[in-house]
Protein backbone atom coordinates (compact mmCIF):
# COMPACT_ATOMS: atom_id res chain seq x y z
CA UNK A 1 0.00 0.00 0.00
CA UNK A 2 2.80 2.40 0.76
CA UNK A 3 3.74 2.37 -3.03
CA UNK A 4 0.97 2.79 -4.05
CA UNK A 5 0.75 6.24 -2.05
CA UNK A 6 3.95 6.88 -3.37
CA UNK A 7 3.03 6.43 -6.71
CA UNK A 8 -0.12 8.86 -6.52
CA UNK A 9 2.02 10.86 -4.35
CA UNK A 10 4.30 11.30 -7.55
CA UNK A 11 1.64 11.85 -9.84
CA UNK A 12 0.32 14.68 -7.83
CA UNK A 13 3.63 16.70 -7.51
CA UNK A 14 4.65 16.38 -10.88
CA UNK A 15 1.48 17.32 -12.69
CA UNK A 16 2.30 20.73 -10.43
CA UNK A 17 5.98 20.68 -11.19
CA UNK A 18 5.07 20.77 -15.18
CA UNK A 19 3.45 23.60 -14.44
CA UNK A 20 6.82 25.29 -12.61
CA UNK A 21 4.92 24.52 -9.12
CA UNK A 22 7.36 22.73 -6.82
CA UNK A 23 6.66 21.98 -3.22
CA UNK A 24 8.95 23.44 -0.12
CA UNK A 25 8.42 19.91 1.56
CA UNK A 26 9.43 16.79 0.37
CA UNK A 27 7.97 13.42 1.18
CA UNK A 28 9.78 10.41 2.07
CA UNK A 29 11.73 9.61 -0.83
CA UNK A 30 12.34 5.64 -0.35
CA UNK A 31 11.05 2.88 2.64
CA UNK A 32 14.25 3.02 4.26
CA UNK A 33 13.41 6.33 5.45
CA UNK A 34 10.29 5.37 6.46
CA UNK A 35 9.98 4.31 9.98
CA UNK A 36 6.93 1.88 9.73
CA UNK A 37 4.47 4.18 12.10
CA UNK A 38 1.35 5.31 9.69
CA UNK A 39 1.39 8.22 11.72
CA UNK A 40 4.96 9.89 10.40
CA UNK A 41 3.97 9.05 7.04
CA UNK A 42 0.28 10.84 7.48
CA UNK A 43 2.06 13.91 8.93
CA UNK A 44 4.53 14.20 5.77
CA UNK A 45 1.17 13.93 3.52
CA UNK A 46 -0.92 16.93 5.97
CA UNK A 47 2.68 19.39 5.52
CA UNK A 48 2.88 18.40 1.86
CA UNK A 49 -0.59 19.23 1.82
CA UNK A 50 -0.27 22.32 3.67
CA UNK A 51 2.88 23.41 1.53
CA UNK A 52 0.17 23.45 -1.68
CA UNK A 53 -2.21 25.47 0.30
CA UNK A 54 0.32 28.04 0.52
CA UNK A 55 1.32 28.11 -2.63
CA UNK A 56 -2.44 28.92 -3.65
CA UNK A 57 -2.61 31.51 -1.42
CA UNK A 58 0.53 32.94 -2.91
CA UNK A 59 -0.85 32.20 -6.62
CA UNK A 60 -4.23 33.90 -5.90
CA UNK A 61 -6.41 34.24 -8.69
CA UNK A 62 -3.93 32.72 -11.62
CA UNK A 63 -5.65 30.84 -14.25
CA UNK A 64 -5.15 26.89 -13.58
CA UNK A 65 -3.87 26.31 -16.64
CA UNK A 66 -0.38 28.07 -15.88
CA UNK A 67 -0.50 26.46 -12.47
CA UNK A 68 -2.41 28.74 -10.19
CA UNK A 69 -4.64 28.37 -7.11
CA UNK A 70 -7.28 26.25 -8.23
CA UNK A 71 -4.77 23.32 -9.49
CA UNK A 72 -2.83 23.58 -5.85
CA UNK A 73 -5.94 23.60 -4.12
CA UNK A 74 -7.27 20.22 -5.93
CA UNK A 75 -3.74 18.57 -5.74
CA UNK A 76 -3.47 19.73 -1.66
CA UNK A 77 -7.13 18.11 -1.41
CA UNK A 78 -6.18 14.99 -3.44
CA UNK A 79 -3.27 14.86 -0.70
CA UNK A 80 -4.66 14.70 2.23
CA UNK A 81 -7.33 12.58 0.54
CA UNK A 82 -4.57 10.11 0.33
CA UNK A 83 -3.84 10.77 4.10
CA UNK A 84 -7.18 10.01 5.42
CA UNK A 85 -7.47 6.80 3.49
CA UNK A 86 -4.46 5.70 4.66
CA UNK A 87 -4.89 6.22 8.27
CA UNK A 88 -8.99 5.80 7.96
CA UNK A 89 -8.97 5.98 12.09
CA UNK A 90 -10.99 9.68 12.26
CA UNK A 91 -7.75 12.59 12.50
CA UNK A 92 -8.76 15.69 13.02
CA UNK A 93 -5.58 17.80 11.58
CA UNK A 94 -6.26 15.49 8.31
CA UNK A 95 -9.83 16.79 8.44
CA UNK A 96 -9.16 20.34 9.35
CA UNK A 97 -6.69 20.01 6.23
CA UNK A 98 -9.34 18.72 4.19
CA UNK A 99 -12.19 21.11 4.70
CA UNK A 100 -9.89 24.14 4.60
CA UNK A 101 -8.73 22.76 0.98
CA UNK A 102 -12.21 22.08 0.15
CA UNK A 103 -13.18 25.80 1.62
CA UNK A 104 -10.43 27.15 -0.63
CA UNK A 105 -11.72 25.63 -3.63
CA UNK A 106 -14.92 27.30 -3.21
CA UNK A 107 -17.33 24.49 -1.63
CA UNK A 108 -18.47 26.33 1.32
CA UNK A 109 -21.37 23.73 2.80
CA UNK A 110 -18.89 20.68 2.33
CA UNK A 111 -16.03 22.45 3.66
CA UNK A 112 -18.67 23.58 6.84
CA UNK A 113 -19.40 19.65 7.54
CA UNK A 114 -15.53 18.24 6.75
CA UNK A 115 -14.42 21.09 9.80
CA UNK A 116 -17.25 20.55 12.44
CA UNK A 117 -16.21 16.92 12.08
CA UNK A 118 -12.81 18.02 12.90
CA UNK A 119 -13.73 19.98 15.33
CA UNK A 120 -15.71 17.37 16.82
CA UNK A 121 -12.50 15.18 17.22
CA UNK A 122 -10.32 17.98 19.11
CA UNK A 123 -13.03 20.66 20.09
CA UNK A 124 -9.95 23.05 21.54
CA UNK A 125 -8.18 23.16 18.43
CA UNK A 126 -7.72 27.07 17.28
CA UNK A 127 -6.71 26.52 13.60
CA UNK A 128 -9.75 24.50 13.31
CA UNK A 129 -12.15 27.52 14.72
CA UNK A 130 -10.67 29.72 12.63
CA UNK A 131 -11.02 27.89 9.66
CA UNK A 132 -14.42 26.43 10.63
CA UNK A 133 -15.41 30.48 11.44
CA UNK A 134 -14.10 31.43 7.73
CA UNK A 135 -16.29 28.40 6.53
CA UNK A 136 -19.58 29.66 8.03
CA UNK A 137 -18.61 33.19 6.76
CA UNK A 138 -17.99 32.65 3.44
CA UNK A 139 -21.18 30.12 3.47
CA UNK A 140 -23.04 32.94 4.59
CA UNK A 141 -23.58 32.07 8.23
CA UNK A 142 -22.26 35.08 9.84
CA UNK A 143 -23.59 34.54 13.39
CA UNK A 144 -22.21 31.60 13.48
CA UNK A 145 -19.21 32.63 12.55
CA UNK A 146 -18.69 35.69 14.43
CA UNK A 147 -19.55 33.12 17.68
CA UNK A 148 -17.00 30.60 16.72
CA UNK A 149 -14.26 32.78 15.47
CA UNK A 150 -14.68 34.59 19.17
CA UNK A 151 -14.02 30.51 20.44
CA UNK A 152 -10.97 30.58 17.96
CA UNK A 153 -9.66 33.89 19.50
CA UNK A 154 -9.47 32.55 22.90
CA UNK A 155 -8.37 29.24 22.01
CA UNK A 156 -5.61 30.44 19.85
CA UNK A 157 -4.59 33.34 23.20
CA UNK A 158 -4.42 30.40 25.59
CA UNK A 159 -2.49 28.55 23.21
CA UNK A 160 -0.16 31.68 22.93
CA UNK A 161 -0.92 31.87 18.82
CA UNK A 162 -0.27 35.61 18.11
CA UNK A 163 -0.93 34.72 14.28
CA UNK A 164 -4.00 32.63 14.70
CA UNK A 165 -5.56 35.12 17.29
CA UNK A 166 -5.27 38.28 14.90
CA UNK A 167 -6.65 36.45 12.39
CA UNK A 168 -10.21 35.19 13.95
CA UNK A 169 -9.73 39.13 15.11
CA UNK A 170 -9.55 40.18 12.11
CA UNK A 171 -12.57 38.17 10.04
CA UNK A 172 -14.71 38.49 13.13
CA UNK A 173 -14.58 42.45 12.75
CA UNK A 174 -15.26 41.30 9.04
CA UNK A 175 -18.09 39.37 9.96
CA UNK A 176 -19.59 41.93 12.09
CA UNK A 177 -19.31 44.69 9.54
CA UNK A 178 -21.23 42.77 6.98
CA UNK A 179 -23.79 42.27 10.03
CA UNK A 180 -23.86 46.25 10.00
CA UNK A 181 -22.40 46.04 13.29
CA UNK A 182 -19.98 48.61 13.08
CA UNK A 183 -20.28 49.18 16.78
CA UNK A 184 -19.52 45.76 17.91
CA UNK A 185 -16.44 45.71 14.60
CA UNK A 186 -15.19 48.83 15.80
CA UNK A 187 -14.67 46.95 19.66
CA UNK A 188 -13.10 43.90 17.93
CA UNK A 189 -10.70 45.81 15.47
CA UNK A 190 -9.86 47.94 18.90
CA UNK A 191 -8.61 44.80 20.76
CA UNK A 192 -6.88 44.02 17.82
CA UNK A 193 -4.97 47.72 17.69
CA UNK A 194 -4.08 46.83 21.36
CA UNK A 195 -2.82 43.27 20.17
CA UNK A 196 -0.50 44.43 17.07
CA UNK A 197 0.04 48.51 17.47
CA UNK A 198 1.70 48.88 14.15
CA UNK A 199 -0.24 46.70 12.21
CA UNK A 200 -2.65 49.37 9.52
CA UNK A 201 -5.23 47.36 8.72
CA UNK A 202 -6.79 46.39 12.07
CA UNK A 203 -6.70 50.57 12.30
CA UNK A 204 -7.91 51.56 8.96
CA UNK A 205 -10.79 48.92 9.75
CA UNK A 206 -11.34 50.70 12.47
CA UNK A 207 -11.64 54.04 11.21
CA UNK A 208 -14.08 52.96 8.64
CA UNK A 209 -16.47 51.32 11.24
CA UNK A 210 -16.72 54.57 13.33
CA UNK A 211 -17.12 56.79 10.48
CA UNK A 212 -20.16 54.34 9.59
CA UNK A 213 -21.06 54.84 13.30
CA UNK A 214 -20.80 59.19 12.15
CA UNK A 215 -18.04 59.65 14.46
CA UNK A 216 -16.09 61.63 11.84
CA UNK A 217 -13.59 63.29 14.08
CA UNK A 218 -12.53 60.08 15.37
CA UNK A 219 -12.75 58.27 11.88
CA UNK A 220 -9.99 60.91 10.29
CA UNK A 221 -7.85 60.83 13.50
CA UNK A 222 -7.40 56.62 12.86
CA UNK A 223 -7.45 57.08 9.32
CA UNK A 224 -4.14 59.58 9.87
CA UNK A 225 -2.67 56.89 12.12
CA UNK A 226 -3.20 54.45 9.83
CA UNK A 227 -1.57 56.42 6.88
CA UNK A 228 1.21 56.69 8.38
CA UNK A 229 1.51 53.02 9.40
CA UNK A 230 0.79 52.01 5.72
CA UNK A 231 3.82 54.71 4.64
CA UNK A 232 6.26 53.14 7.83
CA UNK A 233 5.14 49.76 5.80
CA UNK A 234 6.06 50.37 2.82
CA UNK A 235 2.55 50.63 1.35
CA UNK A 236 1.62 53.93 -0.66
CA UNK A 237 -1.67 52.69 -2.23
CA UNK A 238 -2.83 52.28 1.15
CA UNK A 239 -1.78 55.26 2.53
CA UNK A 240 -3.34 56.59 -0.40
CA UNK A 241 -6.61 55.43 0.30
CA UNK A 242 -6.50 56.62 3.78
CA UNK A 243 -6.07 60.15 2.27
CA UNK A 244 -8.58 59.93 -0.72
CA UNK A 245 -11.44 58.97 2.98
CA UNK A 246 -9.80 61.93 5.09
CA UNK A 247 -10.64 64.21 2.26
CA UNK A 248 -14.02 62.55 1.70
CA UNK A 249 -15.04 63.31 5.61
CA UNK A 250 -13.25 66.69 4.80
CA UNK A 251 -15.78 67.34 1.86
CA UNK A 252 -19.06 66.55 3.66
CA UNK A 253 -17.87 68.45 6.67
CA UNK A 254 -17.80 71.58 4.36
CA UNK A 255 -21.25 70.80 2.36
CA UNK A 256 -23.41 70.56 5.91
Amino acid sequence: MLDDIMLAVDNLTHQSARHGIKPGKVLLDNDDEWDGDPCSLVQDLVHLACDYIHKGDEKGDESADTGGAPLLYTISLKLFAIAHCFHPQDDAAVLCGMGQAVSDLGFCGEAVAILEQSLELNAEDHVTLLHLGTAYHDNGQLQDSVAMLEKGMFAAAKAGDHYHCSECLRKRGNAFEELGDFKAAAKNYAIGMEMEPAEAEFVSARAMCVKNLGQTNKATALLIKAKELYQQAGDEESAGHCVVEIEEIRNSKTKT
